[in-house]
C-alpha cells in the first residue's frame, strides 16, 4: 500500500467520523427534552404526551404562551418536525442556524409538516397560523401570522422567503385621509410553490398549484390568475401558464434519467394526453 493510498483512507475515515459527528451532535439529532417541552407547552396532557412534535437540535423558544391544534384524523408521534437539518449536499437552503419560534397565538396543524432551521415563526396574540397537510418550510425563512397566515396542502416555502401579514406599522395616508388595519390575511392554495427569495406580504392570496418565482414579491390578491401559473415579479404578475411543479418521486426520477442519457438535449417531451395528476404526490 502506497503512502498516497493510506492517505485517502485516512482521510475518508475522518469524513465518516465527521458525518456521524454531526449527525448526533449537531442540528440534526433529536432532541427529547425540547420535544417534551413544546409539547406540554402548546398541546393539553392528553395529547402532549403522544409527543406528535419531534424537536431536532437546539431551537429558540422566546415565547410559547399560545397553543397548537392538530385538525387531523389521527395524532401520531413526530407527525409535526421542527428545526430539522436536510441534508443536500450542495443545497443552498441547507443552512444550519437554530430556528426561532415567538407563539403567542394559534398554529393549526392539518398532517404532517416540517419547518428547517435558521427560520424565524412569529404568530401573534389573536393570530392564527394554518398549515395544511405535508408542508415544507426550507430554511431561513421568516413567517409571521399577526392575524392570520393559511399554507395549503403540499406547499414548499423555500429559502429566504418571508411569508408577513403586517409590516408592523400603521401608514397615514393624509390625501385619502385613511389608515389602513396593520395586518391583512393571506392564503395560499394547494400545492403552491414559493420560490427562494420571495416575499408575500399581507392581502396576498394565490390559487391552488401556482409557483412563484424567485425574488418575487405579492402584494395583493392574485385568485382571478388561472392554476399552474407562474408568477414573478415586484409586484408579481402572470408569467407563464400550465405548469406545474413536479413533486411525484418516480416522475422525477424517469426525467432525470432522460437526461442523464441525453445531457445535449434542452427539453423531456411530455407525451399528448398526459395527466397533469403526474406531477402530485405519489
Amino acid at each position: 500500500m502506497t503512502i498516497k493510498i493510506f492517505f485517502n483512507k485516512v482521510l475518508r475515515r475522518l469524513r465518516h467520523l465527521y458525518v456521524d459527528f454531526e449527525r448526533f451532535f449537531s442540528l440534526t439529532w433529536f432532541n427529547p427534552l425540547a420535544t417534551l417541552y413544546i409539547n406540554l407547552r402548546l398541546l393539553p396532557i392528553s395529547k402532549a404526551f403522544i409527543l406528535p412534535i419531534f424537536v431536532y437540535g437546539r431551537p429558540r423558544f422566546f415565547s410559547l404562551y399560545g397553543k397548537a391544534i392538530f385538525d387531523v384524523d389521527r395524532v401520531y408521534p413526530g407527525i409535526v418536525r421542527l428545526n430539522r437539518r436536510r441534508h443536500v449536499a450542495g443545497s443552498p437552503n441547507n443552512t444550519g442556524g437554530p430556528s426561532e419560534f415567538n407563539i403567542y397565538g394559534t398554529m393549526v396543524f392539518k398532517g404532517r409538516c416540517q419547518i428547517g432551521t435558521d427560520n424565524k415563526i412569529c404568530v401573534g396574540e389573536r393570530g392564527f397560523l394554518t398549515l395544511g397537510k405535508d408542508v415544507l418550510i426550507m430554511s431561513a425563512c421568516n413567517i409571521t401570522a399577526y392575524k392570520e397566515v393559511r399554507i395549503g396542502d403540499n406547499a414548499i416555502i423555500s429559502h429566504r422567503s418571508q411569508i408577513m401579514d403586517t409590516n408592523y406599522h400603521y401608514v397615514a395616508n393624509f390625501i385619502k385621509k385613511r389608515v389602513k388595519p396593520i395586518a391583512t390575511p393571506i392564503i395560499l392554495g394547494n400545492n403552491c410553490w414559493i420560490c427562494n427569495s420571495s416575499t408575500i406580504m399581507g392581502g396576498a392570496k394565490l390559487p391552488d398549484y401556482v409557483i412563484v418565482a424567485s425574488g418575487s414579491m405579492v402584494n395583493k390578491d392574485l385568485r382571478e390568475v388561472a392554476k399552474e401559473s407562474v408568477v414573478g415579479g415586484c409586484p408579481a404578475k402572470v408569467i407563464s401558464e400550465g405548469c406545474r411543479f413536479v413533486y411525484n418521486s418516480n416522475f422525477s426520477r424517469e426525467i432525470s434519467c432522460f437526461f442523464n442519457e441525453h445531457p445535449e438535449s434542452e427539453s423531456y417531451i411530455i407525451e399528448d394526453n398526459t395527466s397533469h395528476d403526474i406531477c402530485d404526490p405519489i
